[in-house]
């Protein structure tokens, strides 16, 4: 038997989007808009879509506009990641999926 499934699908210019982890949502919004919240979606489901935004197939590195800005952004990750690694990553207590 098949599953019934939904899509919805918006369109938002110039959106801001954000991951709030106090309801483990992904926001979306603009002062014209409005907002769009989906719940649920916890902070490794979170870390695999960004995951899948910087080094999938289809990469949004091909469309990502090089500015001081995003230049800044990405220093910020990098740093961040460096810190996740480094303090709190330990190989004898990492879960294989």
């Amino acid at each position: 038997m098949l599953t019934p499934s939904v899509r919805y699908e918006f369109y938002m210019s110039g959106c801001h989007a954000y991951y709030y982890l106090g309801d483990d949502s992904v926001n979306f919004h603009t002062c014209d808009e409005g907002t769009i919240s989906i719940n649920g979606i916890n902070a490794d489901s979170m870390f695999s879509l960004c995951k899948n935004a910087l080094c999938g197939g289809q990469s949004l590195f091909a469309e990502l506009s090089v500015s001081k800005k995003n230049l800044e952004y990405a220093k910020e990750m990098v740093v961040a990641l460096n810190n996740f690694i480094d303090n709190s990553y330990n190989p004898e207590q990492a879960k294989d999926d």
